[in-house]
């Protein structure tokens, strides 16, 4: 009786603090970070990370501005361009080695295809700086694929192909779910991501599951 109470405690106890990390018991017991409105599952992403300005030279005629309009932001939050089939819009992330946060709610034809971000700088002399560099970003909260594919559907008819490019692969995540779990995955990750899967399932065979 005294064991059963004891376990009832430490139950209990461990459930409290699933509840107060804001994580289902189940999503914690298989250590998965789970994003509403996707499938996809990556915490830590590696990606290449170049640097942009609010200026016409960046920006064109969206100077200041981001792709859906709003004010470049910097600061506790700062904006970053992405290809949204890959880091929807909304997608929020750390740069792990800096500790700055960003916010998805731009993007640009040099990241479409690419597992690759664009950082907001508020200045030339930042973005210099910065240059290309590979980074791991950590993903504090998921986007929202439904509506990036809704705003770039507004604007596929335009002249511009990666626009029609990020949609295309948008669609294709929808009817296949499973896409999108390699969206992030770098070429080189690929091949590791093929022989784990090959060796997953060249395990089950070898119990006695059938091979698909």
């Amino acid at each position: 009786m005294i064991i059963r109470q004891q376990t009832l405690r430490w139950t209990t106890a461990l459930l409290g603090g699933v509840a107060l990390l804001g994580l289902s018991p189940i999503v914690a017991s298989a250590g998965i970070t789970v994003s509403p409105h996707t499938a996809q599952a990556d915490k830590f992403v590696r990606a290449k990370a170049s640097a942009y300005a609010a200026g016409s030279a960046d920006n064109g005629q969206w100077a200041g501005r981001t792709a859906i309009g709003t004010p470049l932001r910097s600061g506790a939050i700062n904006s970053a361009a992405a290809d949204w089939s890959k880091f929807p819009l909304g997608t929020k992330f750390r740069v792990v080695e800096t500790a700055k946060v960003y916010l998805v709610d731009d993007y640009g034809s040099a990241m479409v295809g690419k597992v690759k971000v664009d950082l907001f700088t508020p200045s030339t002399k930042q973005m210099d700086r910065w240059g290309v560099r590979n980074v791991t970003l950590e993903i504090l909260e998921w986007g929202n694929r439904e509506k990036s594919l809704a705003l770039l559907s507004s604007r596929a008819a335009s002249r511009y192909s990666h626009i029609r490019k990020m949609v295309a692969s948008l669609r294709d995540q929808r009817l296949n779910p499973t896409l999108i779990s390699s969206a992030t995955q770098t070429p080189e990750e690929m091949p590791r991501l093929t022989a784990r899967n090959s060796s997953k399932r060249k395990t089950a065979v070898a119990q006695g599951a059938p091979e698909a």
